[in-house]
């Protein structure tokens, strides 16, 4: 395939958009937005089980610990990914006034192709993975030049034994959660006797 296809079009487009987003925001406020956001899901993985217990036992008791341990993931990584933000932001609004603000947006730049390129990367990794979508995602590979980078960019990142950890953690613990909601909501049955 020598010349792009309207999928690497649409997906350039969507970069660009994306990058252009990174000037606005600055490479202070993307960086601390995508560290908080790694981090968060690095150590709410590892710990959401002490956060959900400090939770039952401080504010409320759903009386199921995989309910807990599901509600200790959501307040670990948005405590540690809001943390990030306000310090992101204060340190971008010090930049804001200085001679780095120009830096500050061109690393920003740079940044967000980067994030977006990602994203985008672990996006089509995810389409090519779902059953339904193989002989579209295989189409799609044929006929473009990003599509493949991507997918094995993804494919790369997806393979880091950490990535997988987490990967798995995090899915136990949606799994764990899921069913404790699901019994929580059914109607104990009656018996007719």
């Amino acid at each position: 395939m020598d010349k792009l296809s309207y999928i690497d079009i649409g997906i350039l487009i969507l970069l660009i958009l994306l990058s252009l987003k990174g000037i606005w925001q600055g490479i202070i406020r993307g960086l601390a937005s995508f560290l908080g956001i790694l981090l968060g899901i690095f150590f709410a993985s590892r710990y959401y089980n002490e956060v959900g217990n400090w939770f039952a036992q401080s504010i409320y008791d759903f009386n199921s610990s995989d309910l807990n341990a599901l509600v200790g993931f959501l307040i670990a990584i948005t405590l540690i990914w809001a943390s990030f933000l306000l310090v992101g932001e204060i340190i971008s609004r010090v930049v804001k006034f200085s001679p780095l603000a120009v830096l500050d947006g061109a690393l920003g730049l740079i940044f967000g192709f980067c994030k977006a390129f990602l994203l985008i990367s672990i996006i089509v990794f995810g389409i090519s993975q779902i059953g339904w979508l193989k002989s579209f995602s295989q189409n799609i590979e044929q006929n473009s030049l990003i599509f493949p980078m991507m997918k094995n960019l993804a494919v790369h990142i997806m393979n880091f034994k950490q990535v997988q950890e987490i990967a798995n953690s995090v899915e136990n613990l949606y799994d764990d959660g899921a069913k404790e909601i699901q019994k929580q909501l059914t109607p104990p049955e009656k018996n007719d006797q």
